[in-house]
């Protein structure tokens, strides 16, 4: 269970920084990307906390 949570936030986190620097190259959409690329980092860091709560 661990990898599986581990490979899902690495994902999570390396798409928000993504999304995060796509953001200053899309003209129209930087407001949603960016913010798109926060939520996408801040669950990266929160799915695991909930899940190691036993």
């Amino acid at each position: 269970m661990r990898g599986i949570t581990f490979v899902v936030t690495l994902a999570l986190f390396l798409l928000g920084f993504y999304l995060m620097a796509v953001a200053f190259t899309t003209p129209d959409l930087e407001f949603l990307l960016f913010g798109g690329g926060l939520v996408a980092v801040c669950l990266a860091f929160f799915v695991p906390l909930q899940l190691s709560r036993d």
